[in-house]
């Protein structure tokens, strides 16, 4: 498996977290620049939901529909730069997580647990929290790891006015390199907005476990350092 990160020039610090981290556990790994819009380009994207462009209209939301647009590009790009790796696995990984031994073991373990029971599988992710959520839009295959059975509300697939809302975080998805070809072209498919609601959908095949199954951390000083805020 190889690992990419994603991180913003300016983010110095995060930097030295994920470079020192990732090489205490003898993993191969590179570093993505982060992708950055100016405005006025952002502001000529035709796909974005209404949401989205809203955030540009607005002095103080500017910066959030920036980040957000920023942060679906970087995923987007890190899938298409390495699209040809020669590794079965692609580990993608935001810059505010930490993650240690038992987390490269519980990963393995889950692919290992996957594969062996012959599940189609593009991405497995990592999420914040699932406990909004019932079992009408949820999947469980057990009581830790599931599916999503919809897309998400701002999808171009969804046809329910009550979908789902969930996003989850985009902070690691183990991606299947034998099926990005797939991903890329379900994101390209369909509109521009949060990753991490993206990655909610059923349209590719997704399978989900909270952070704590993967001994998944964030911590406070370095999530404080976001180009999302939360605005």
């Amino acid at each position: 498996m190889f690992f990419v990160y994603i991180n913003l020039f300016q983010r110095k610090l995060k930097n030295r977290h994920m470079t020192n981290m990732l090489r205490s556990l003898n993993l191969e790994f590179e570093r993505f620049d982060a992708i950055r819009p100016e405005l006025n380009d952002a502001l000529n994207i035709s796909k974005l939901v209404p949401r989205i462009a809203n955030y540009l209209s607005n002095e103080t939301q500017i910066p959030r529909g920036l980040g957000v647009i920023g942060c679906y590009y970087s995923h987007l790009n890190v899938l298409k730069k390495y699209r040809n790796i020669n590794k079965k696995y692609l580990c993608i990984l935001e810059d505010d997580i930490c993650i240690d031994a038992l987390s490269i073991k519980s990963i393995n373990k889950l692919i290992e647990k996957i594969n062996n029971e012959n599940l189609e599988w593009d991405i497995i992710r990592s999420l914040l929290h699932v406990t909004e959520f019932s079992n009408s839009l949820l999947e469980y295959k057990n009581t830790r790891i599931f599916k999503f059975k919809a897309p998400n509300r701002q999808s171009i697939y969804n046809i329910d006015p009550e979908a789902h809302r969930y996003a989850g975080g985009a902070h690691l998805q183990i991606i299947n390199v034998k099926n990005i070809e797939k991903i890329i072209e379900y994101i390209e498919s369909d509109y521009i907005y949060n990753i991490d609601s993206l990655y909610s959908t059923d349209k590719i095949n997704i399978y989900a476990v909270k952070d704590r199954y993967f001994n998944i951390k964030h911590p406070q000083n370095l999530r404080r350092l976001t180009n999302i805020p939360k605005v």
